[in-house]
């Protein structure tokens, strides 16, 4: 609900837990006041003014927020200490239009393929530190893994590649543990996506939620970073390509690749475009000098796309920006309906069964 900005009192909550205990055929429960403070308590949840409408991007707002919220909370904290995170999915097999692939195989990769693989990237203010990206596929143990003792990044799987509250819980608390280890008190503000549930408890991490209608103009992520990650991830792949091509070895493309390619791309994200992203977005505490931004080696990339297209004359007039783009607005989390939080229930009923 708070993902689509949609208003929710203290009734609604009540209501929803009575509907779940009908259709899970629980006779000896009703949610009482008492159950809803405990409840609520339990989960960290208060219920505050809702400010703005739902879908669209409040300026004034924003602008208020930087002025004021925002600001107060900057002041209480160093800037290697606030950190953002956000999430981007990739369709890793993608190449440039009709895949080039070795004469008289078939053409794999692509949208149709539905070979997808979720990004979760996250770095603080200054740009000096980049957590490790964490990687949520679509299959568990695929087979790229055999014979991998160690993984280079934290690895999840269920069947839409999408980002899970479970998943977002438990990146959240193993980072909590270090940055307890480090002795550090850390900021993170991530947007409202149903996915980034509230997890209580921690210990050196304090958390903030961008509101739906700011969330485009003041999360520091959206502000160039990914789209850098996302530009030279694409750039290597399509170098790793053509010197297969080369070479006669065409480059094989699974998800241990895409994993290695994006902590590659990750790692090659400039300290300058982090802090300026963040800048942008109005992560500043102070007035600063604008600083030119290192600009992305766009040649480069529609040499690559033409290197290509020498090799495929049938491959189409696509740019690098269209190859960039064509998966940037892909769905990274899902709206959990009723039945399919009956149904989770109900096999986790049966899954514990199995160890009595």
């Amino acid at each position: 609900m708070r993902g689509m900005n949609i208003p929710v009192d203290g009734y609604l909550p009540k209501e929803q837990t009575n509907c779940f205990a009908l259709k899970l055929i629980i006779t000896n429960f009703k949610a009482s006041d008492g159950w809803s403070q405990k409840f609520k308590s339990r989960h960290g949840l208060s219920f505050r003014k809702l400010c703005g409408e739902s879908g669209t991007a409040n300026t004034k707002l924003a602008n208020e927020l930087k002025e004021g919220e925002l600001k107060a909370l900057l002041s209480e904290y160093a800037p290697e200490d606030v950190f953002n995170a956000d999430e981007t999915s990739l369709f890793f097999k993608m190449l440039p239009e009709r895949t080039l692939t070795s004469k008289g195989e078939n053409c794999s990769g692509g949208k149709k393929a539905k070979q997808r693989i979720l990004i979760l990237l996250a770095a603080n203010m200054n740009g000096t530190q980049k957590l490790s990206p964490l990687f949520i596929g679509k299959y568990l143990k695929p087979r790229c893994f055999k014979n991998v003792n160690k993984l280079l990044a934290a690895y999840h799987a269920n069947r839409n590649a999408w980002m899970t509250g479970h998943i977002y819980e438990k990146w959240l608390r193993d980072l909590d543990r270090r940055f307890l280890s480090e002795k550090r008190k850390i900021l993170l503000i991530v947007d409202n996506c149903s996915a980034h549930v509230e997890v209580s408890d921690l210990k050196d991490i304090r958390k903030e939620f961008l509101r739906p209608n700011v969330t485009s103009i003041l999360q520091p992520m959206d502000q160039s970073v990914i789209n850098s990650f996302r530009r030279i991830h694409r750039r290597v792949l399509l170098q790793r390509v053509v010197m297969g091509l080369e070479l006669e070895q065409p480059y094989e493309i699974d998800v241990l690749s895409a994993m290695h390619l994006s902590i590659r791309a990750w790692n090659d994200v400039q300290e300058t475009t982090i802090s300026k992203a963040f800048q942008h977005a109005g992560f500043t505490t102070t007035i600063e000098e604008s600083q030119e931004n290192v600009p992305d080696n766009m040649v480069e990339d529609e040499l690559l796309i033409n290197e290509l297209r020498k090799r495929n004359p049938l491959m189409s007039e696509i740019s690098f920006q269209d190859f960039l783009n064509v998966d940037s607005d892909v769905i990274c989390t899902e709206e959990i309906s009723d039945e399919k939080i009956i149904v989770d229930i109900m096999n986790e009923k049966e899954e514990l069964s199995d160890f009595e």
